[in-house]
């Protein structure tokens, strides 16, 4: 499989209104990019501060959204590599 097609799913915490910013300037600009199927990212759970975010990003966004986090100080970890294989399990 294509890395740039791979969606990875990363899960986000928001530790102070900065980073709530930053997740919501993420939505803002990429969540609803067209054509819909390319969209870098897909919140699965609602921003909010000291409880974790769950953003799936696609692999031709992954460079720019983890460069903005690290940029910002924003702890996130990869809890699945490839959601494609868990949809396929599923």
């Amino acid at each position: 499989m294509n890395f740039r097609f791979r969606y990875k799913l990363l899960r986000i915490e928001a530790q102070n209104e900065k980073h709530l910013n930053v997740l919501q300037a993420i939505r803002e600009l990429w969540e609803n990019t067209e054509p819909a199927p390319s969209a870098l990212v897909n919140f699965w759970s609602e921003p909010a501060l000291n409880f974790p975010t769950d953003l799936m990003v696609a692999g031709h966004g992954l460079e720019k959204v983890e460069g903005i986090l690290k940029e910002n100080e924003l702890p996130y970890s990869i809890l699945m590599e490839d959601v494609e294989v868990y949809v396929f399990i599923a």
